[in-house]
């Protein structure tokens, strides 16, 4: 039996493509296939993979302000608070590694997750504008605060439940597919390997028709043979 979780391999199925259904399940390639196919899954993975670049660039701006200025141990405390934030974002959004949100189930709620990170934008606002970074910092705050402010709106309205829907669909239909597909190329190579290991047998199959074609008595013949006693 296989480990909870995952499916048999189809029969029929080539080494090959296990091989390559293996690397497919990278967190990072998860589901891509399906996405890519749909224009809404495309447009939320697209979103998503905007909202880990605005994580990564909360811990890049915020590391800075670290390395670059002396303030006070609270604004360090804040600044270590909002990089680790960031990470949390990053790897949200990821799904790496795949455990991070079986601890963390708030970041795969979308409206708590929205709430989080309009947190972590009042968290990377600079309290002094004058230093060089303060207007990098603005602006990063700004566009996280968006990214949170439309996490949150997408999360009331339970878009999160029809992606998993319409994913789970697509995902169904896949596999119909590739079931009937599988199960094709197997009687294929069934019906190729019967025909190749018994030749005789439709040889036979072939003579046996040859001789159903093969044309009637006459039956003047037979008359004729009675008149000349020939039987």
């Amino acid at each position: 039996m296989p480990p909870r979780g995952e499916s048999l391999p189809l029969y029929g199925a080539a080494a090959e493509d296990l091989a390559a259904e293996d690397d497919d399940r990278s967190p990072f390639r998860e589901d891509d296939d399906v996405e890519a196919s749909d224009a809404c899954l495309w447009t939320l993975r697209g979103f998503s993979t905007v909202t880990a670049f605005a994580g990564l660039l909360v811990v890049v701006v915020n590391a800075i302000e670290i390395y670059e200025f002396q303030e006070t141990p609270q604004i360090y405390a804040i600044r270590a608070y909002a990089i680790v934030f960031g990470c949390m974002i990053l790897m949200a959004e990821v799904n790496w590694p795949r455990l991070f949100l079986e601890y963390f189930r708030f970041l795969d709620v979308w409206a708590i997750k929205g709430l989080f990170i309009l947190f972590v934008a009042v968290l990377t606002i600079d309290t002094k504008v004058s230093n060089d970074y303060g207007t990098l910092q603005l602006a990063t705050a700004l566009a996280v605060g968006l990214l949170g402010f439309i996490y949150l709106c997408l999360g009331l309205m339970c878009v999160k439940s029809c992606r998993d829907m319409r994913k789970a669909t697509l995902s169904k239909e896949r596999e119909r597919r590739a079931a009937e597909a599988a199960k094709a190329r197997a009687r294929s190579d069934a019906a190729f390997a019967t025909e190749s290991d018994d030749p005789r047998r439709a040889s036979s199959s072939v003579q046996s028709e040859d001789s159903s074609r093969s044309p009637a008595r006459p039956t003047w013949l037979d008359e004729e043979n009675d008149v000349l006693g020939v039987k």
